[in-house]
């Protein structure tokens, strides 16, 4: 639901950036771009645009955000932690077909 203030909609607390590439921001925070495409079956699933193997599903797309959001914190924590570096790819031009582009932002 929109924010009545902001008009910014927030799916389980974390509210979509603005549009442009994957980053890093002062320190512990990233900008990440999710797809959202729903399901022959029903449902959602949600894929990081920028990482590899990245995917949740959840009922609605405010459950697969949130899920997607908890598996890129788990993620995005392993690999500070263990110190490899995070292999971020470029995201493809255009969303795929019947998806939808979101933005979430990550503090760990």
């Amino acid at each position: 639901m929109p924010d009545p203030n902001t008009g910014k909609t927030t799916f389980g607390g974390v509210i979509p950036a603005a549009e442009g590439e994957w980053q890093e921001y002062r320190g512990n925070a990233y900008r990440c771009q999710l797809y959202l495409l729903p399901k022959d079956g029903g449902g959602y699933l949600a894929t990081a645009a920028t990482l590899p193997n990245i995917a949740e599903g959840g009922a609605t797309e405010q459950e697969a955000v949130a899920n997607i959001t908890r598996s890129l914190v788990a993620v995005l924590s392993a690999w500070k932690q263990s110190g490899v570096p995070i292999p971020w790819h470029a995201a493809a031009e255009e969303a795929p077909v019947g998806a939808k582009a979101k933005w979430v932002i990550i503090h760990l």
